[in-house]
């Protein structure tokens, strides 16, 4: 068991539960993954950077506002095969949904009003099996090909053994999530099927397959046609007199409150938001991860008009938070150069693919990125409860995006490698 093999690495931790025990298979939970760096490290994947130690260890030390965070290891048969990662998040759907303007026919005027009724009498918190920071699946990991099937049944078995727990401590919980497994795994949706979870799904994430033929920003650009190039070219020519510059940990956080305006300002225009960030969130992330974690700012004439973040892995390159003012955006196109920043970054260090997240994805597929469904799997303890939470999301939820699909490149170049 974890204590007798990993007790010098585990530091005596004294937030260990067990918290289920079945055939071979055992669950520890753990609320603090300072104790676990050891451990984590054993089983952690080399590709998923926001499900390793280190960054989980940061964001731990700066949680967005109301998030708790839970961490599970997984022995079989007295070996350590694998992990689970859980928050517990506020979900406030009057502030977390955004409303949108309200219709001008009688009809249409009453159905808006009943809905932003019933969102402002909802806040809850949801257990996920994942990380609401990213898009992409940052919930669990087997080490071992021959585990995954029998322990993916027990991390849904300890998934709701858990609930049970929390539950005891915070309320109102209603239910656990898990967040952005891949749609293609058709062994993974009759498991959630089985368990009798409720499939559903948010915008597709948006993901840029780099070409490895390309070893520099210009071999990009000649495999964009002419209409892309010259629309790339003019939107740089707007940064004319800006200087774009990585922050140390100090600097992000002397522009704190500029930040959270710009921030703050961006995710006003996005249909769903649960998250809010405490003071010093990116400095904190910064003077934790050193290089593996960047933040880019926007200046002109010595103002502060934008930054982007992001983190490094081994093969992708994840796009974090940004920020902007619509009005610099409207006039010097910084949401697009810095998705033309961030491609060059993934093609100069190397990188196989960025993961641009959700929201904005014309934009997104107009640089070269593709869209990817993801899956999330909910269930509710109460059957009844589970059936009228499904129909509240589905009522409450924000009108689906409609978007056109773009690609930059010439019809001999291929968008998926």
């Amino acid at each position: 068991m974890i204590y007798n093999k990993l007790a010098n690495s585990l530091n005596g931790a004294k937030d260990a539960n067990l918290l289920l025990n079945k055939d071979e298979w055992s669950a520890f939970l753990f609320q603090d993954i300072s104790f676990l760096k050891a451990a984590w490290e054993k089983v952690q994947p080399k590709e998923r950077q926001l499900l390793n130690f280190e960054a989980l260890k940061a964001i731990q030390a700066k949680p967005p506002v109301g998030m708790d965070m839970y961490y599970v290891l997984f022995e079989k048969a007295g070996e350590l095969v694998g992990l689970a990662y859980f928050q517990l998040i506020d979900l406030d759907l009057n502030n977390s949904v955004r409303k949108g303007a309200e219709p001008t026919s009688q009809s249409g005027k009453i159905y808006f009003k009943l809905k932003s009724f019933i969102r402002s009498r909802i806040n809850i918190k949801l257990l996920v099996c994942g990380n609401f920071l990213t898009s992409g699946d940052q919930s669990h990991h087997f080490i071992r090909k021959d585990l995954i099937q029998e322990g993916s049944q027990f991390l849904i078995d300890t998934s709701e053994v858990l609930l049970k727990t929390v539950s005891k401590t915070c309320k109102p919980l209603r239910g656990v999530m898990f967040k952005d497994l891949y749609n293609s795994n058709e062994e993974q949706k009759s498991l959630f099927k089985r368990n009798n979870f409720l499939k559903s799904k948010f915008q597709p994430r948006m993901v840029f397959n780099l070409d490895p033929s390309w070893n520099s920003f210009e071999d990009y650009l000649l495999s964009v046609t002419s209409k892309y190039r010259i629309r790339i070219k003019k939107a740089q020519s707007k940064l004319e007199g800006f200087e774009i510059r990585s922050l140390d940990a100090d600097e992000i956080l002397a522009f704190d409150n500029e930040i959270n305006a710009l921030f703050e300002e961006i995710i006003s225009n996005v249909s769903f938001n649960a998250l809010k960030f405490p003071e010093g969130y990116f400095a904190n992330l910064k003077r934790n991860l050193d290089d593996k974690f960047e933040f880019f700012g926007f200046f002109k004439d010595g103002q502060f008009k934008g930054f982007y973040s992001m983190f490094h892995g081994t093969e992708e390159l994840e796009a974090h938070y940004i920020g902007v003012r619509n009005k610099d955006n409207k006039k010097y196109k910084i949401y697009f150069n810095l998705l033309l920043e961030l491609t060059r970054i993934g093609i100069d260090r190397g990188y196989k693919r960025i993961n641009f997240s959700r929201t904005a994805m014309e934009i997104k597929s107009s640089v070269g990125a593709i869209g990817e469904d993801l899956n999330c799997y909910y269930k509710h303890p109460n059957p009844v409860l589970q059936a009228f939470t499904v129909f509240l999301f589905r009522f409450l939820k924000p009108a689906k995006v409609k978007w056109t699909p773009r690609s930059p490149f010439k019809k001999t170049k291929k968008t998926e490698h």
